[in-house]
């Protein structure tokens, strides 16, 4: 088997290096690492830390409205759910507009992490964001929120 030839190697970095999918990867593996680290002490996953966090923002909403938003399939949602129940944080409560639905409810032990929470997340972005001037991270954040919004879909 020969070895890929040096002009294709150089080619193949240039593309990669120059790929914004690439770079939104690694920094995504970055972020989820960093993020990862900071929750171990909660013993909270990252997917049940977007549970926690879109409940904060929305309480009593539908697992399906949920999983929407934190982007989860269903089996992973009911995982998620059972462990967070489980460590008292969130209690399912009947759907009152469908019988085959539950609406998830923050416990007060649930609402009490809000403050731990929302410290994770500013000192992961102080992290990520420490070696940028102020106007670079409002023009990124300006740039990836185009960015979202022109291809959700």
């Amino acid at each position: 088997m020969e070895k890929t030839d040096k002009n294709t190697q150089t080619i193949a970095t240039q593309t990669r290096d120059n790929s914004v999918g690439w770079l939104l990867n690694v920094m995504t593996r970055t972020v989820n690492d960093i993020m990862k680290k900071a929750l171990e002490p909660l013993a909270l996953s990252q997917e049940q830390f977007a549970i926690l966090m879109t409940l904060l923002t929305k309480d009593g909403i539908s697992q399906s409205a949920i999983g929407k938003q934190v982007i989860l399939p269903g089996y992973a949602m009911t995982r998620n759910l059972d462990a967070l129940e489980e460590k008292g944080f969130i209690v399912r409560q009947p759907d009152k507009h469908s019988r085959r639905s539950f609406c998830i409810m923050l416990t007060e032990k649930g609402k009490a992490l809000a403050p731990t929470l929302f410290a994770i997340v500013t000192g992961v972005n102080d992290q990520l964001l420490s070696k940028l001037e102020q106007d670079e991270v409002t023009h990124l954040k300006a740039l990836l929120t185009k960015l979202m919004v022109a291809n959700i879909k």
